[in-house]
């Protein structure tokens, strides 16, 4: 939720494809699925320009081509680090009810 605006990215959609660049409320965020630690991690991407995929296990910037730990968000051994958003698991029904306007992301 960024602005009054929110949006939802189903589980099924992230296992199906475990990275979404989005737009919410005009922050440019990085949705990731960690499928070794079982969690949805969330960034603030460094520019509206910036577009993540995975790469060999990490998340990959394929504007700048800096690769970041997934986990952390952490560049390498330099002290780029990206910044984390807030990100609530929650269920879709409930959501759903919560916020009835809010976008839905159910597939890739």
């Amino acid at each position: 939720r960024q602005k009054g605006r929110t949006l939802l990215i189903t589980m099924k959609a992230l296992h199906q494809k475990p990275v979404y660049n989005v737009v919410v409320a005009g922050t440019s965020l990085v949705v990731v699925w960690d499928g070794a630690e079982k969690a949805v991690l969330t960034y603030q991407a460094p520019s509206r320009s910036s577009h993540f995929t995975l790469r060999a296990g990490m998340l990959h910037d394929d504007t700048t081509g800096i690769d970041y730990s997934i986990l952390h968000g952490k560049a390498g051994n330099s002290s780029r680090r990206l910044k984390r958003f807030p990100c609530i698991p929650t269920l879709v029904k409930a959501w759903k009810s919560y916020y009835p306007e809010g976008r839905t992301i159910a597939r890739p």
